[in-house]
């Protein structure tokens, strides 16, 4: 009886155990860090991955400058989590235009 009974609680605590993690996709990079843009001082351009769906709309390959990068993850080929948004009109950029005219967007967080 005291093996069932064992038997019993182990398997009623391995299916109480669950490992969901509502934070397990803000691990998961959506971008990466290409290099210093040409025409907007030192913002740095950012790639998003292949079929990352939150992209915003553009037609520059899903390369956009990114507002807010902080200085430690400014490093060329850097893989990273970002958490953004559209800048507001106090945030936009201005740029030369010796480059593409690449959209904008404001790094609210990086991981």
């Amino acid at each position: 009886m005291k093996t069932f009974f064992l038997t019993f609680f182990s398997f009623f605590m391995l299916l109480s155990c669950s490992n969901n993690d509502d934070n397990s996709d803000s691990l998961i990079n959506n971008a990466t860090v290409l290099r210093v843009g040409m025409d907007c001082d030192n913002t740095y351009l950012i790639k998003f991955v292949d079929g990352y769906s939150n992209t915003p709309q553009n037609s520059t390959q899903n390369t956009f400058y990114a507002i807010n990068l902080p200085e430690e993850y400014k490093i060329e080929n850097l893989e990273i989590h970002i958490d953004f948004r559209l800048p507001n009109e106090n945030e936009i950029l201005n740029c030369t235009s010796q480059d593409i005219s690449y959209p904008q967007i404001y790094i609210e967080n990086v991981e």
